[in-house]
């Protein structure tokens, strides 16, 4: 894999950034692959994700390709989506959406560690590119971007949300044969252990990965089925409400599967199903994207079993991190070795209206 340009040639060819129409799919295909081998980012930002979404949106959307160049040469890109919306005050604001829409219909996949295709630490010097020269749209929205960014203007209105999200960088442990339990605090060993006792009375765990598209879509099933029941008997909204989730999933699960990234797992005692996971793997990470647990006993922990065998077989395939991305449980506390943090930016024009609005937003909050 290349590495990324000397500090020194950055200096001395600063970024130049540019909104075109989109490419045709195959040449944008290959502009993205190729800065996907130069620089290893995210999941969220790889082809398979990004292509995917690009072929299963809904028509009414212009997506346009942000490119970044030096010297002529492209160094990274992204999608942005204009969208003009109402709000508080009459008339429409101007938005772009960075790898995103701004439809919660689509939205819904939840897009994290949001960024370039690319050269990486880009996202400050594009908000400055927006505020002094991008004069196209009043606001600019950058959804899932890791909160260790800097990402604050003095030329920009700026409004965030973050959420704490966690992950396990140690997954090494595990090749030197002491498994992922031994890392966890003395309670978590004790439930889990307790959790693989109750479910061996079934008969003796095991975890199956899916090999081919049929079958990884037929765990994907069977895994939204625990996943509404789980989450209608709590009286809360699930994953699946909005349509788009699982026709972009089916998409990406159908088409992406030979890719390696995608991972489907089921996980049994005897003839008991605990549950499934819907995993995605990138470089030496392993993203634990959705899942879904038989809860009918309420004295068992499906997912405690199945999220330490998962990072058990993970971490033996060579990965050296399982990230439980967004969102806050016990379970994420117990086995992270890290928390950090994901943050939903708007950045908006200093006008008028906008400073109106985020006046008005202020008080509301107050």
């Amino acid at each position: 894999m290349l590495g990324q340009p000397a500090l020194t040639d950055k200096a001395a060819c600063p970024a130049q950034f540019e909104i075109r129409p989109l490419l045709s799919h195959e040449s944008l295909e290959a502009l993205w692959k190729m800065l996907e081998s130069r620089y290893l980012g995210s999941f969220f930002t790889s082809w398979v994700w990004i292509g995917t979404w690009l072929r299963t949106l809904p028509p009414g959307l212009t997506p346009n390709l942000l490119l970044v160049s030096r010297a002529k040469e492209p160094v990274a890109c992204a999608i942005l989506i204009p969208r003009s919306i109402p709000r508080m005050l009459p008339g429409t604001v101007r938005q772009l959406h960075f790898n995103s829409t701004g439809d919660p219909n689509v939205d819904c996949i939840e897009i994290e560690h949001n960024d370039f295709v690319g050269e990486c630490d880009l996202l400050p010097s594009f908000l400055q590119w927006f505020s002094d020269e991008c004069r196209i749209a009043d606001e600019i929205l950058l959804p899932g971007v890791s909160a260790s960014i800097s990402l604050r203007r003095d030329g920009l209105l700026h409004a965030a949300r973050c959420a704490p999200a966690f992950a396990n960088r140690e997954l090494r442990s595990v090749k030197n044969g002491t498994g992922i339990a031994a890392g966890f605090g003395r309670n978590t060993r004790q439930r889990l252990n307790k959790s693989f006792r109750e479910f061996e009375r079934a008969g003796s765990l095991r975890i199956e990965e899916a090999q081919d598209a049929p079958t990884a879509l037929a765990y994907f099933e069977a895994l939204k089925l625990f996943h509404i029941r789980h989450w209608n008997g709590k009286a809360k909204q699930h994953a699946f409400r909005r349509r788009y989730f699982e026709a972009f999933h089916r998409e990406l699960i159908g088409n992406s599967f030979a890719s390696g990234n995608v991972q489907l797992l089921k996980i049994s005692a005897g003839s008991t199903v605990a549950g499934y996971l819907y995993n995605f793997r990138h470089g030496n990470c392993t993203y634990a994207y959705q899942s879904g647990f038989d809860y009918t006993d309420p004295g068992l922990r499906p997912g405690y079993v199945s999220h330490a065998l998962a990072m058990d077989r993970s971490a033996l395939a060579g990965g050296e991190e399982y990230d439980f991305l967004a969102g806050d449980n016990r379970l994420k506390r117990d086995f992270a070795s890290q928390e950090y943090l994901m943050s939903w930016h708007r950045f908006s024009r200093r006008r008028p209206r906008m400073r109106l609005e985020a006046t008005i937003r202020a008080a509301l909050r107050r």
